[in-house]
């Protein structure tokens, strides 16, 4: 489309990085989502009645400073762009958001996740599905607020977003490296932790690193702890969960929807055949890679 109005008006031009243009306010800016480009078409180019049909065909808008920030962010990260500058030298981080399905027009899901977030919050997409959003650190959302949005999307979109919360950086060319890596773990969480919705790179690593073990390593552990997983369905997610709450039996208890004096009982029942105390470091660490192995054998 854009190439047809080019031909239409010659002094057009294709615009990928709006801060590039001098005197923007000069042009009738048109974008298409698409390309992810601007056509702008000088002002005294163009007639109000053909001004009022391109509105009606293309977003019509002069870009503002956050969407000027967004694109320099998208091709810096995606493509061969500059370092973008960071404001009174604020640290950053990156929050990656991927929805479980297209149900809803993406502008829809932008401005829901707009409202959760600080004004100065940049957002913009990699596909259909995923996106990516960069906020600083003094406005930076809580993972309780996360969960929030979550079942927010869950109870009024009918489709659940998952979150990959990102380290806090000053942006420099390893900015995008670091994306990259945390891009790869996002991935890693949402195949191997299916059930999780907000992930960082903590809670992913434990289970990226129980698909490393070695084939003898893993013998060893089933030979020594998965015939107790075997003979107690259950033990698995209790001894996981217990593990991942900390050892505070009544969450774990609240979590798993059962009875403290039952969760006590299943304890007791694994720590006396086993011999294992859950309550040394190396003994838990150990327990939760063999749940975390036997998990991912089930899948």
């Amino acid at each position: 489309m854009f190439t047809k109005l080019r031909n239409l008006y010659p002094n057009s031009q294709l615009i990928h990085h709006p801060a590039d243009v001098v005197h923007p306010h000069h042009y009738i800016w048109l974008y298409d989502h698409d390309q992810r480009a601007w056509l702008i078409i000088p002002k005294e180019d163009i007639s109000e009645k053909e001004l009022q049909l391109l509105k009606g065909l293309f977003e019509c808008h002069e870009p503002t400073k956050l969407h000027v920030n967004a694109e320099s962010w998208y091709h810096f990260l995606f493509s061969d762009g500059k370092v973008p500058k960071s404001s009174n030298n604020r640290r950053q981080r990156i929050v990656q958001f991927n929805f479980d399905n297209r149900h809803w027009e993406q502008n829809d899901l932008e401005w829901a996740l707009k409202g959760f977030f600080a004004r100065d919050t940049i957002l913009f997409w990699e596909n259909v599905k995923r996106g990516v959003l960069i906020e600083t650190e003094d406005h930076a959302i809580s993972y309780k607020e996360l969960y929030s949005i979550i079942q927010t999307f869950t109870g009024d979109f009918f489709m659940t977003p998952s979150f990959y919360v990102g380290k806090f950086f000053t942006p420099s060319q390893e900015t995008k490296h670091q994306f990259l890596q945390e891009k790869q773990f996002f991935h890693l969480g949402l195949e191997l932790l299916p059930n999780e919705h907000v992930f960082t790179f903590e809670k992913v690593l434990p289970s990226a690193l129980a698909l490393q073990v070695p084939t003898q390593l893993r013998k060893a552990i089933s030979i020594n702890l998965f015939p107790s997983f075997k003979d107690e369905p259950d033990l698995l997610q209790t001894l996981k969960v217990y593990l991942e709450s900390n050892l505070n039996a009544s969450l774990t208890a609240k979590k798993l929807f059962i009875h403290r004096n039952t969760l006590q009982y299943r304890l007791d029942k694994f720590v006396e055949k086993t011999g294992v105390q859950l309550k040394d470091f190396n003994s838990a660490f150990t327990i939760y890679l063999a749940c975390l192995l036997h998990q991912h054998e089930r899948q």
